[in-house]
C-alpha cells in the first residue's frame, strides 16, 4: 500500500522518482526499474526561474530536479510515480 497525501502536503526535500523510460534519447526503454532522488522545487522557482513559460506549469504539477541537470526522470518516465518518505523515515 501506499499513502496518498494531501495536495502538495510537504514541498521541500528530496523526491524519488521512477521508471523503465528509455537511458538516452532516441534510446531504448531500460529493462530494469530506475530511481533517482532529486530535490522538490517550488511552484514560484519552476515557473519563473527555470525554461519553462509560466503557463506551461499547471497548479496539479509538481516539479523536481538538479538546476545543474545530470539527474532526472528518463524519455518515457512522464506520468510515472515520485515518492517521499514520511517523517518516520517509512
Amino acid at each position: 500500500p501506499i499513502c496518498i497525501p494531501p495536495y502538495k502536503a510537504e514541498t521541500e526535500g528530496m523526491l524519488t522518482v521512477s521508471g523503465w523510460g528509455a537511458l538516452k534519447e532516441g534510446g531504448y526503454d531500460s529493462e530494469v526499474l530506475m530511481k533517482v532522488n532529486v530535490p522538490f522545487v517550488s511552484d514560484y522557482k519552476c515557473r519563473y526561474e527555470t525554461h519553462y513559460y509560466p503557463s506551461m506549469i499547471a497548479d496539479s504539477m509538481l516539479c523536481a530536479g538538479y538546476d545543474e541537470g545530470g539527474k532526472a526522470s528518463c524519455q518515457g518516465d512522464s506520468g510515472g510515480p515520485v515518492m517521499r518518505p514520511k517523517a518516520d523515515g517509512k
